[in-house]
């Protein structure tokens, strides 16, 4: 990643295919991406699997698959 000076810096969040479910119901498939410092912004429907995302970028809920990463430590 590449800041606006240009330097390169460490992504601090780190996701790659985080899949979540709840019963049958699938709701993460395949989720990949990197954030740095600064804003980021989550919009979409309801239902759309924000909230679940956002638990487990707090670690409150743990993935069923995939590889998250916060500030290079896989959690």
């Amino acid at each position: 990643m590449t800041s606006t000076d240009g330097t390169r810096s460490a992504p601090t969040v780190q996701l790659t295919d985080i899949t979540r479910s709840y019963r049958s119901h699938r709701v993460l498939r395949g989720v990949s991406f990197d954030l740095t410092h600064g804003v980021t912004g989550l919009l979409g429907p309801n239902g759309a699997g924000k909230t679940t995302l956002l638990r487990l970028l707090a670690t409150v809920l743990a993935p069923d698959g995939g590889d998250l990463r916060l500030l290079g430590r896989n959690v």
